[in-house]
């Protein structure tokens, strides 16, 4: 089987889609024996990767680059990468793409009627969010383009639900997953501090709005506590994360390199996201052996046994992040071994539901069975 995938980010971004493209990739082409290739996109809001790194991610795939019109982080087609696209897709049986971006959709939707090939849309991004001219054009365009397509790929029931009102009925349900090869599981010991991580996209998506607020909360009502916050990433919530690392107990770390070693120095991750597709840095964490505290959202919903391998929140806001985040020290004070614990069930939670290998299983069924079409 030949198959490509198409994503409008480029690889270089290295963000969480941009891995798992690239794991996902791996694992099709050595247990399933899959000729997996891929076309993306001179789009590079940041470039975390460099050339040399995404080589050595995607050794085995062919990997092609389409310039699309790009300005002010906007992303939009090109009438020639409508041919552009399609010339690539003629040597290949299949084509699943990542459908992130408005526009994306007919983009794609004109190549398959140029190609006249399965193609299979992935719903990576939140379809709707707070944006008045995305979530009018996913209501009046993307809502009948997707039925074109020969499936669609979700990674949480909220999305099923909204295809199956849609009346699109080929949808797989296949959540992302985490390479638990590399996300090892860390050494527990009994250590002096107990440390909370954030990892993600600085932004009011990952709410890092209500991070910062709990953070500063918990520490004005707690000024001796045993801990120590570290937040990785980057984007336009910088400036609020640098102001609260002017506190000791506070490190930002921006974007780093080994994002395992990181978990693996850390304790319970934090994640209170206003919106997510899935929620991968909750089964990275989890995979390392740290519980999390997380918002209640579709995605994360369905990654987390509440008590087991992390804790929800009731309300998205810092005073109950803050809360969380006390109620989880006091349990540690009292007694180190209750977060080890909640670490090695997640461990086992993880690979029993949700490894990177537990997906290729489920792409592998998905495209068999609509290349049967």
């Amino acid at each position: 089987m030949k198959a490509i995938f198409y994503t409008p980010m480029s690889l270089n971004y290295g963000g969480g889609c941009e891995n798992w493209f690239s794991e996902l990739s791996n694992i099709l082409i050595n247990k399933y024996n899959m000729q997996i290739d891929i076309i993306d996109t001179n789009f590079i809001p940041i470039k975390r990767w460099s050339d040399k790194e995404v080589k050595g991610k995607i050794k085995n795939v062919k990997h092609y680059r389409i310039n699309e019109f790009v300005r002010n982080n906007i992303l939009l087609p090109k009438v020639h990468n409508i041919k552009e696209i399609a010339n690539i897709f003629k040597e290949y049986d299949l084509l699943y793409f990542n459908f992130s971006f408005i526009f994306q959709d007919i983009l794609m939707y004109l190549v398959k009627r140029k190609v006249k090939k399965p193609m299979i849309c992935g719903i990576h991004a939140p379809l709707f969010f707070e944006n008045k001219i995305h979530n009018t054009y996913v209501k009046l365009i993307t809502k009948r383009v997707l039925k074109k397509f020969d499936a669609i790929h979700v990674l949480n029931d909220k999305d099923k639900n909204i295809m199956k009102k849609w009346g699109i009925k080929k949808v797989y349900y296949i959540p992302s997953g985490s390479n638990t090869d590399d996300f090892k599981l860390k050494k527990f010991k009994k250590t002096s501090r107990l440390k909370f991580l954030f990892v993600g996209r600085l932004a009011e998506q990952k709410g890092v709005d209500i991070l910062v607020e709990g953070i500063k909360r918990f520490l004005e009502e707690n000024p001796e506590a045993k801990v120590e916050f570290n937040i990785v990433g980057s984007g336009e919530k910088r400036r609020l994360v640098e102001e609260l690392a002017k506190n000791d107990k506070v490190n930002y770390l921006g974007f780093v390199d080994d994002i395992v070693k990181i978990y693996q120095n850390n304790d319970v991750l934090l994640a209170p996201s206003r919106q997510e597709t899935f929620g991968l840095i909750i089964t990275e964490a989890n995979s390392c052996g740290l519980p999390v505290i997380s918002s209640n959202i579709p995605g994360p919903n369905k990654l987390i046994l509440n008590g087991k391998n992390g804790w929800f929140l009731k309300e998205l806001n810092a005073k109950e992040l803050a809360n969380k985040i006390q109620y989880v020290y006091n349990k540690w004070r009292k007694d180190y071994k209750f977060i080890i614990k909640k670490g090695i069930y997640g461990r086992k939670f993880v690979e029993n539901n949700f490894s990177v290998s537990n997906t290729a299983k489920g792409f592998n069924k998905m495209f068999k069975e609509v290349l049967k079409c």
